[in-house]
């Protein structure tokens, strides 16, 4: 293989910069468009009579845009998976621990509770911190993602801590 020069290395370097500032432009963008979707959302279910049907309605489609914006990681990974990326390595499996359609119903419910018009309401400060919390993952093995799902119903959900417990989940620091 034959070595770069260094002007071959620095133009590399610099192509490398460019198309990283560009991913994380386009990261932005999507978040930003999911951010629009999901006030929108709100704004409509809010602004309607309230109807059990619907906010699950509308919690459910908001999960779905949750679901698509990038995870942000806790740091956390649970033993097996960390076993099985250290000793065969299976990559985890990235879990919303608040289940999407929970995160949805909050969403909508504080709205709903605080009287939100609307106005200015895409890029609410309080809109973006809920969806930050509710697009954190950990890491866990497949196996493990399918077993939590029958405690994360959202008629059954208390805390994402019960919901790993009863699953027999222990997470440790992902170092």
């Amino acid at each position: 293989m034959a070595r770069r020069t260094k002007q071959e290395a620095a133009a590399w370097r610099e192509t490398e910069r460019a198309r990283s500032i560009e991913r994380e432009q386009e990261r932005e963008e999507a978040i930003i468009e999911r951010t629009d979707t999901i006030a929108a959302i709100v704004i409509r279910t809010i602004t309607l009579p309230f109807e059990e049907k619907r906010l699950i309605r509308r919690a459910r489609d908001i999960g779905v845009h949750i679901q698509d914006l990038p995870p942000i990681l806790t740091g956390k990974i649970s033993i097996a998976a960390k076993k099985d990326l250290e000793e065969n390595g299976i990559r985890p499996t990235l879990e919303h621990f608040i289940p999407n359609a929970v995160a949805g119903r909050r969403i909508l419910m504080y709205f709903k509770e605080h009287g939100y018009n609307g106005d200015g309401f895409d890029f609410d400060p309080k809109l973006v911190e809920m969806l930050d919390e509710y697009r954190q993952v950990h890491k866990v093995t497949k196996a493990e993602n399918q077993r939590l799902r029958q405690y994360q119903l959202a008629h059954k959900f208390t805390t994402w801590e019960d919901t790993y417990q009863q699953a027999g989940i222990v997470l440790v620091d992902d170092c």
